[in-house]
């Protein structure tokens, strides 16, 4: 059987990092309160932040449908032509 990853919204992931930075909570309890299923996974989300600031995660984003539907709709357009 195959595990099923949850995936977190950036805005997601920066306001449990700042949560647990004003709370003083543990990771084990921010994980709780907010359903993260994995604290190793917060782990490295504050490491990340600490490490690179809160801006970093945005550069790990996938592109968004939108900006996916136009490259497919551009490469198509360049298929037909050649």
């Amino acid at each position: 059987m195959s595990i099923k990853h949850k995936a977190y919204s950036t805005e997601f992931k920066i306001n449990a990092i700042e949560e647990y930075i004003k709370t003083g909570k543990s990771q084990k309890k921010i994980c709780e309160d907010l359903n993260i299923t994995s604290t190793s996974a917060f782990g490295r989300w504050v490491i990340q932040y600490n490490e690179k600031g809160p801006d970093s995660f945005y550069e790990n984003e996938k592109p968004r449908r939108e900006a996916a539907k136009e490259n497919k709709n551009d490469e198509l357009t360049r298929l037909r032509a050649e």
